[in-house]
Parts: structure tokens; sequence; C-alpha cells
């Protein structure tokens, strides 16, 4: 499925409850274009769950810079999230730092023909065609 980046940061910001199997609120998912009625044959748990999965996967193909996003939106089952500053001063790395692998991991979950083709650490530095 192709998500633009306020979709990713909504799944991002509700990756439990959708790890769970729960929707927070219907509503909003179906204005992001998620799916959030259940489809016959299907369990009522499992699109939400394939959704988190699907950005978990993606997050976790961006190596080091995927653990900061994992950090900060707490995607480790029994993890708080925690705030840029918090992560940049664990890691001794500047906060404007931590926003930029933020961005770059979420541009990385939104650009999935290219992702398909390139490893992240290929992709990031490639240069960004500004749609």
């Amino acid at each position: 499925m192709i998500y633009d980046y306020g979709t990713v940061l909504w799944v991002l910001n509700n990756y439990g409850t959708l790890a769970r199997g729960l929707w927070p609120d219907p509503r909003s998912a179906a204005d992001l274009g998620l799916p959030n009625k259940r489809i016959i044959g299907h369990a009522p748990f499992e699109d939400p769950c394939l959704t988190a999965a699907e950005i978990g996967n993606r997050v976790a193909r961006c190596g080091l810079d995927g653990f900061v996003v994992e950090e900060r939106y707490g995607m480790k089952w029994g993890a708080w999230p925690q705030s840029e500053a918090e992560i940049a001063h664990r890691r001794h790395i500047l906060t404007a730092q931590v926003y930029s692998r933020i961005s770059n991991v979420i541009l990385y979950c939104t650009d999935q023909e290219q992702a398909q083709k390139l490893p992240y650490q290929v992709w990031k530095w490639q240069p960004k065609v500004k749609a």
C-alpha cells in the first residue's frame, strides 16, 4: 500500500493501538484512506495489525535511523515514546539530527517505489524530487 507523509505519521503515533489490532478512531483512519471496516473473510483485527506491521517493517529497514524512530514513537513492545530532546541527549547528538533522521525515515516509508529498489543507506543520499 502507498502511504503519504501524514498517514505514516498517524500510524507511528498510533502504532501500539494498531499493533494490538484496534483502530484508534475509525473516522480518522477513513480520512487517511486506511481500511477501517471489517471486510468479509477477515478478522476485525487484521487490517490494523497489517498496517502497523507494514510501517514497522519499513522503519526496521532503516538501520540506526529506524531505531531513533522506534524510540521516538515507542514502537517496541512495552516501550514509552520519548521526546526528541531525550533521544538526542542519550545518543549524544543534536536535536536537529534527531528531527532529520525521523523525517528521512518517514519519507523513506512513503517512497516505496524507490525504497523497493534501494536500501535505506543508499536511498537517503539520493537527490529527492519534490512534487
